[in-house]
């Protein structure tokens, strides 16, 4: 089965492409055996998830307008990358992309008939383009469609193994204005704690004690007297201070299951459970939202913090006010007897 490889510039329309792509291929499958395996590499504008993450589903509905992408997604894996630029963090980047090609290579072998999409950002020159080259070759593409750019489906055919087919196709009139795509971002982080009008979400807002979040930055550590290493080994999580945060920062939370024997450096190579973000920040709490209740979440939390925001939060009337109050937590006695104290004053 084929492998196909999506690549376009900003304005190419490729997103769109990329959806009706889906829907063609599933529509021409029996619908016992309607199986496509997404892969997406989009760091800028992620259809799985918000920007900042890598990851790969298996796809078996048609998409559609009311139910959008995420319904029809089965068994995610999503590694929380956390920059819209990969080169704010290219062995981190490099890390994840070799990762999750050798878990499609595999899941190919298992399964012969599983078609494969992937779904790159607008590596069309210098060092971008070399990524490109590289995650061809790490996926075992058989096919890449090239979006509008005539000069790098040229380089391509020249660059490309023989048994690659390359595919030009041009500009497709629905794609965005460079000025809605940073807005589109920011919408789709906000989509994907509050919902869209036809379907909302109503997130929790948690108190937590600050003991029980652990908050790591990925980060290239040095080594001295070493000429050549592995650049997995290179990498390492660092732990940061919560009081260093700033507000509605979105964080990553990391699986649980995949934490066990592992070293606190090691964490980056864990694969993320969900997404949360910190609203508030008080002497000993932190306040959150969180798709996932109070007592679903395994405690304390180990969290990847990335550089998106949560924005527009009490600009939608819908949003539910659930608030998860601390069981051992008990009233504040001085702080009633200086409101009492205050309403004599009043009278």
């Amino acid at each position: 089965m084929p492998v196909t490889l999506c690549v376009g510039g900003t304005q190419s329309g490729k997103i769109r492409a990329v959806e009706t792509l889906f829907n063609y291929s599933l529509r021409q499958h029996p619908e016992d055996d309607r199986k496509i395996l997404y892969v997406d590499l989009n760091h800028s504008h992620n259809l799985l998830s918000i920007p900042g993450s890598l990851g790969a589903a298996i796809v078996q509905n048609p998409l559609s307008i009311r139910e959008g992408f995420l319904l029809n997604l089965k068994n995610p894996i999503m590694y929380c990358f956390g920059h819209t630029n990969p080169f704010n963090n290219i062995s981190l980047f490099q890390y994840y992309v070799h990762k999750l090609s050798k878990l499609i290579n595999l899941k190919r072998d298992q399964m012969q008939d599983l078609e494969v999409i992937i779904n790159i950002p607008s590596w069309l020159q210098g060092s971008c383009y070399r990524l490109l080259l590289k995650t061809c070759q790490e996926f075992q593409v058989s096919h890449v469609i090239v979006f509008e750019s005539c000069i790098a489906y040229n380089q391509l055919i020249e660059d490309m193994p023989p048994f690659v087919k390359v595919i030009h196709t041009p500009r497709i009139i629905s794609a965005l204005s460079p000025r809605a795509r940073p807005r589109d971002q920011v919408d789709q982080i906000f989509e994907y704690f509050f919902g869209t009008p036809s379907r909302p979400l109503t997130p929790y807002k948690i108190d937590l004690k600050i003991e029980d979040v652990n908050v790591f930055t990925i980060e290239n550590v040095g080594l001295k007297g070493v000429t050549k290493v592995k650049k997995s080994t290179m990498l390492k999580a660092i732990q940061e201070s919560v009081q260093s945060i700033g507000y509605y920062s979105v964080l990553g939370v990391l699986h649980s299951s995949h934490l066990i024997n592992r070293e606190p450096e090691d964490y980056y190579k864990a694969v993320i459970q969900h997404y949360i973000s910190l609203q508030r920040i008080k002497r000993h709490t932190i306040h959150i939202i969180s798709l996932i209740p109070r007592s679903a979440l395994v405690l304390p939390l180990n969290v990847i913090l990335t550089d998106q925001k949560l924005t527009k939060v009490n600009s939608r009337p819908y949003i539910a006010d659930i608030v998860d109050n601390e069981p051992d937590k008990k009233p504040d006695r001085n702080r009633e007897r200086r409101r009492e104290t205050d309403r004599k004053r009043r009278r």
